[in-house]
């Protein structure tokens, strides 16, 4: 602050003595000469005041090898969150099915309702559905002493991992079933897969 006042007052004092030799100038050469011989030129006084302005060095330093408090390597951050591991899965289970249905008529329909269970499992046998009870139904044509019929089964299933739920998603399958008829009765049996893609949280 105290360059800065001298500064000004030098760039005021200056001032007269231009001002001065410009009017010397219109009256006579030899008063401009003596004005100006003394008196500072404008660049110079302009250079002392920046010089006597200048702003002091700030030197800015680092220190080598600085490391982050709480800072381990290979793990993240204090704060970061972690993603939960999880995706998609492709399970897939084996099933018998067997049921019995009544027919009224020869020849006519028969409503069979087949039951049956199956443990879907991921291929590491980890992911699992536990054995989980399967029913389904065949509207099968009877006209003879022997029937056959596809049934495809749809449902959703819970999956488990060490106890634990982990998701649950849709299994389905086409398993051929046949019998035979004995009386107004319909005895039907298969067996088959039932598979699907489930989405997983672990």
């Amino acid at each position: 602050m105290k360059n800065l006042i001298s500064a000004t007052a030098a760039l005021l004092l200056a001032a007269p003595a231009f001002a001065a030799g410009g009017i010397g100038s219109s009256a006579g050469a030899g008063r401009t000469d003596v004005l100006t011989a003394g008196a500072p030129s404008l660049e110079s006084a302009q250079a002392a005041a920046m010089k006597s302005f200048q702003m002091p060095a700030v030197k800015l330093s680092f220190q080598k090898g600085a490391k982050v408090k709480d800072a381990v390597p290979g793990k993240a951050a204090a704060g970061a969150v972690a993603a939960k591991a999880g995706g998609y899965v492709r399970v897939s289970g084996h099933v018998n099915l067997n049921g019995n249905g009544y027919v009224p008529t020869i020849p006519g329909y028969a409503s069979v309702n087949l039951r049956g269970s199956a443990n879907i499992c991921d291929p590491s046998g980890q992911v699992c559905s536990g054995y989980t009870t399967i029913t389904t139904w065949s509207n099968v044509f009877v006209n003879g002493n022997f029937v056959t019929d596809w049934l495809r089964p749809y449902l959703n299933v819970s999956f488990y991992k060490g106890g634990r739920y982990v998701g649950s998603g849709q299994v389905s399958g086409s398993i051929p079933v046949s019998g035979w008829v004995n009386g107004n009765w319909v005895f039907l049996n298969g067996s088959g897969y039932l598979d699907g893609n489930v989405l997983v949280n672990e």
